[in-house]
């Protein structure tokens, strides 16, 4: 066996696998070749698997979310973007701007509010119900 191995060390493995079971070269290539088909199966299980896991990704995504629907006159917090946060200390400011009134709701999912200042509509994913 070691004369088998110091050859060619390049595929020894398989050399000594075939060694070690009595088998010869072509005989042990046609079993890792019917190894090779039969991951075709394993492929085909993890892909079902695969494809059942990414069904349930969106119901497990939908139960969590909570759907926003704000109404002219209710009273919102604005986040406040990370772009004004960097001139300040980020640590310490607040994280939510003043109350404002919601003035016009868009068909979309935006809201018209007053009293901001060379503001356009703001999503409702920065929007935050205020409870005074």
């Amino acid at each position: 066996m070691k004369k088998t191995v110091k050859k060619s060390r390049k595929d020894w493995v398989v050399k000594i696998v075939a060694v070690n079971e009595g088998l010869a070269r072509e005989d042990n290539m046609r079993l890792k070749l019917q190894e090779l088909d039969s991951l075709d199966e394993y492929r085909l299980a993890a892909q079902q698997r695969l494809e059942c896991y990414q069904s349930r990704i969106p119901k497990a995504y939908d139960k969590k979310v909570k759907v926003q629907s704000y109404q002219v006159g209710h009273m919102v917090l604005d986040v406040i973007r990370p772009i004004h946060m960097r001139a300040m200390n980020a640590k310490l400011m607040p994280k939510w701007d003043r109350p404002y009134l919601i003035q016009e709701p868009y068909p979309s999912v935006a809201y018209l509010m007053t009293q901001v200042k060379n503001v356009g509509p703001i999503n409702d994913r920065y929007l935050k119900r205020y409870y005074p």
